[in-house]
């Protein structure tokens, strides 16, 4: 395949599938509330959501052995999501919701680990950097986001779903243009997978940080909503918010030659990620006093630090377990960020209920700290390439 129609089709793809992926996550919890759940049932939701992302990628990544398995998995995973986001539309009593609100996240949390395996190992033969790919990810976030503000505004909250299956499936479709065979380059680096074990030091330590960064920022990102409606903000000024952070990720994504330039490892990108999660989880904290000031703060800052994580955490798994086996590692440190996602959600109704959104929000606060601090110890991995810091 060309280098021209590969950068295309997957230009296509990562556009097509997180505009569908925006209208599919980003109302989770406003569809709930609006379909009458209380705080209890709320919890319960929200917490199934990454425990089913993390049984999702635990369950598969096993299989993502090759780019061409990622591939394929990736098409998988895609229609089961394309069949259960059109059946949440139709969704409105707990039990239902509870049944696909696991079914979908099962299948929703691995392809775009398969997805960014497959595209990182393929443009790198093309030495063309990943981050040029990936920024169509987050111009689709921010199409739907936008476009969020005026359906929301408009239409009731369940066409959002109408919506992510059409686009969802078209990028899939598209995604049978790409060529998964690349057995060249994956006979070349057989004997260099199979001499390197896979749980190294590295690896846990790795594992371990953006566990507890993410797994923390994330559970943040599900209650954030939650808080923001309690105080009396509209979903469509939620879904504004959201489309304008996502604005500023694109720009950084568009800047990173320059912002990168003076990085020699790409373990700074780590740092740069979470120190700003960690930032946008304390601003979190403060939601309750100004929900659109903090809400605006707290969503630009993690937008920025995202870009980094994005455009190089592929790169510094592949360092540490190589390329064959980048789709089990990428989808394991999926699976691991949900479960712990899972455990804030499951409590977070007893916790902010008691102590406040303030009091929830600083504890997850302080869980990305240690895994920041963690960070420190993972090794620097391979320097960057030119053509990745131009």
């Amino acid at each position: 395949m060309s280098k021209r129609t590969l950068f295309l089709a997957l230009a296509s793809i990562y556009l097509l599938f997180y505009m569908g992926d925006a209208f599919l996550t980003s109302y989770y919890a406003h569809y709930f509330i609006d379909n009458g759940m209380d705080a209890g049932q709320q919890s319960i939701l929200l917490g199934v959501i990454p425990f089913a992302l993390f049984l999702g990628c635990f369950i598969l990544s096993p299989f993502a052995k090759t780019p061409k398995k990622s591939l394929w998995l990736f098409r998988l995973c895609g229609v089961f999501e394309v069949i259960f986001s059109l059946c949440f539309a139709f969704c409105h009593e707990f039990w239902s919701l509870l049944l696909l609100t696991i079914g979908i996240s099962f299948f929703n949390g691995a392809p775009f680990a398969f997805l960014e395996s497959y595209a990182a190992t393929s443009l790198e033969n093309h030495n063309v950097p990943y981050a040029r790919i990936r920024l169509f990810g987050t111009l689709g976030y921010i199409i739907s986001l936008f476009a969020g503000y005026f359906v929301l505004s408009n239409l009731p909250i369940r066409d959002c779903y109408f919506f992510a299956s059409a686009l969802s499936a078209t990028g899939v479709a598209i995604s049978f243009f790409l060529k998964g065979n690349q057995a060249k380059e994956e006979k070349q680096e057989q004997g260099e997978t199979n001499n390197r074990p896979f749980f190294t030091k590295g690896l846990i330590l790795i594992l371990v940080s953006t566990t507890l960064v993410l797994g923390a920022y994330n559970a943040s990102t599900y209650l954030l909503p939650v808080a923001l409606k309690n105080n009396g903000m509209p979903d469509g000024d939620y879904s504004l918010i959201r489309a304008i952070a996502v604005a500023c990720e694109l720009v950084s994504f568009l800047l990173m030659p320059i912002l990168t330039r003076r990085f020699k490892y790409k373990k700074v990108a780590f740092y740069i990620s979470s120190v700003s999660a960690l930032a946008a989880t304390l601003l979190a904290c403060f939601v309750s006093y100004s929900p659109y000031l903090f809400a605006y703060l707290s969503m630009i800052v993690a937008s920025l630090g995202k870009s980094f994580l994005f455009a190089y955490q592929a790169y510094l798994f592949e360092d540490i377990v190589g390329k064959n086996r980048l789709g089990t590692a990428l989808t394991l440190s999926t699976g691991l960020v949900n479960a712990l996602a899972t455990g804030f959600n499951l409590m977070s109704s007893s916790v902010y209920l008691n102590i406040g959104f303030f009091g929830y929000f600083m504890i997850l606060s302080v869980v990305e700290l240690i895994g920041l601090v963690v960070l420190f110890f993972v090794p620097k991995g391979q320097p960057l390439k030119q053509e990745e810091s131009k």
